[in-house]
């Protein structure tokens, strides 16, 4: 099936895709598997186009006019095209008797994922061109310091007198992260040398070291959720079907079972907990990632700890 794609840079009246439209007909496209937007090709957000690529199914030819109808930079036009390729869509583009059914096609289609890849080359070396030159002249990347060396001086006069990082933070009104990070970036190791103050009011804490350890409630309910519908081996595919098993009786008997595990199993996929993996033949299924199975490892070692502690708040 020919599928078309037209698009105008502005929602201006003055830019209209007649010219498009005349030329996708002729070539036998059917009038009602067009698509079309009126932004810049230089966005990926665009409604039509995210219509037109997921309609597409194995054996269509997407049709545009012009490549840059397409994509406006030579990376985004590669990627779509990769895309299309792994889907078993061709691709033909009227004015640059572009094809891909072809060899001729083929061969240029290959070319811009050639040109492209030079692309990306090119700027990776600017890039690092570009920081050689800086640093030769004394700059550096990323963000400016947020404490100036005067006062990491004075900081570290104070840790090495023997104050805790608590009243460093106080006194200099300094976040606790961004101290533990200038600390780091300096090298500085007073924390860890045997016999100091800091270290052995680190020693003393083991309690409250380990109660910082432990899961909130959220992520503990999270972990619970993650052993009871994926269980807790990593790689191992549960269907729908099995997940759907450990669903409450009233879930299951109101028919809403798939649209359920659906939503489960996609907010842990979001959250990098779990990944899709499909049956031999097809059908849905997910299994638990190394961060799930951390997730559930953190949570088993709170329990323990708590029940050690004899079940007591701190």
């Amino acid at each position: 099936m020919l599928i078309g794609y037209m698009r105008v840079s502005s929602s201006d009246d003055r830019q209209v895709v007649d010219l498009q439209l005349d030329a996708l007909l002729a070539a036998g496209v059917d009038e009602r598997h067009l698509h079309q937007d009126k932004q810049s090709g230089g966005r990926d957000d665009r409604a039509g186009l995210k219509t037109c690529l997921a309609g597409l199914r194995a054996g269509d030819v997407l049709v545009v006019w012009k490549l840059d109808r397409l994509g406006r930079s030579l990376s985004h036009l590669v990627r779509i095209l990769d895309d299309l390729k792994g889907r078993g869509v061709a691709f033909r583009s009227l004015t640059e008797g572009i094809d891909t059914t072809t060899s001729h096609g083929e061969f240029l289609y290959n070319l811009f994922g050639t040109l492209a890849q030079y692309e990306r080359s090119l700027i990776r070396e600017r890039v690092k061109a570009g920081l050689v030159a800086a640093r030769r002249r004394g700059r550096r990347g990323g963000r400016p310091p947020v404490i100036d060396q005067e006062t990491v001086e004075q900081i570290v006069a104070a840790l090495d007198s023997g104050s805790s990082k608590s009243a460093v933070c106080r006194t200099f009104k300094v976040a606790r992260s961004t101290l533990n990070d200038t600390l780091e970036r300096i090298g500085w190791s007073g924390a860890g040398q045997p016999g100091s103050e800091t270290s052995k009011r680190e020693a003393k804490r083991p309690r409250e070291q380990e109660r910082g350890k432990r899961l909130s409630r959220e992520e503990r309910d999270r972990a619970s959720f993650l052993r009871q519908y994926l269980g807790i081996a990593v790689g191992v595919r549960r269907s729908v079907a099995q997940i759907g098993e450990q669903l409450p009786a009233h879930d299951r008997k109101n028919g809403r079972t798939g649209e359920l595990v659906s939503k489960i199993a996609s907010s842990f996929v979001a959250e990098g907990l779990a990944e899709v993996a499909p049956g031999p033949r097809g059908g849905a299924g997910w299994s638990l990632t190394q961060k799930g199975k951390a997730l559930i490892d953190r949570a088993d070692g709170t329990k323990s700890f708590e029940a050690s502690r004899g079940g007591r708040n701190p």
